[in-house]
């Protein structure tokens, strides 16, 4: 009867020490860090090294020191300096922007022009109105056919509002010298 105690005590503590230990693994290593902590005995033999969860509040009982350390080393040193690449090309040179203002009456379109400087293209630009009763109809560049190139930015807007009054058509063209 003795013998059978004892097998059933030792099997009780068995599945309690794996629950306990199964619980305990679950935080080890640290979920928010990554580190393992373990107890190395003081006196420096290592038969009686154990894991401890230390993020669950557990630390090393006396005579032992406390060891950590991650899964993931240190940051190596850094690499040399990759080679210099080429120099851009140089940006628009002689940048301007040149704005016209067109009025238009209430409940009619107006087309708009900005012309760049002799000697400079247009590299951008638009159309703008400030009611929200007005509507741009379109905005792109001018061309010269027979050079192929922007001149300058056109605008289009029809005026929504009734009545009598004018609203303001702004164009403006970006432009930078042509070579």
């Amino acid at each position: 009867m003795k013998k059978r105690a004892l097998a059933v005590a030792a099997s009780i503590a068995a599945v309690v020490g794996i629950s306990w230990g199964g619980v305990a693994l679950a935080a080890i290593p640290d979920s928010g860090t990554g580190v393992f902590t373990a107890c190395v005995p003081a006196n420096g033999t290592l038969r009686s090294v154990f894991m401890i969860d230390k993020q669950g509040g557990a630390s090393c009982p006396a005579g032992f020191d406390e060891k950590t350390w991650n899964q993931i080393g240190p940051a190596g040193p850094a690499g040399p300096a990759g080679a210099t690449g080429p120099a851009g090309p140089a940006g628009a040179l002689g940048y301007q922007v040149v704005v016209n203002t067109e009025s238009v009456s209430h409940g009619s379109a107006v087309e708009g022009h900005a012309a760049c400087p002799s000697g400079k293209v247009a590299i951008g630009g638009g159309g703008g109105i400030h009611d929200s009763a007005d509507r741009l109809f379109y905005s792109a560049p001018d061309y010269d056919s027979s050079t192929g190139t922007a001149t300058g930015w056109s605008a289009g807007i029809y005026d929504g509002n009734s009545g009598s009054g004018t609203e303001d058509l702004q164009i403006w063209a970006i432009c930078a010298n042509a070579s």
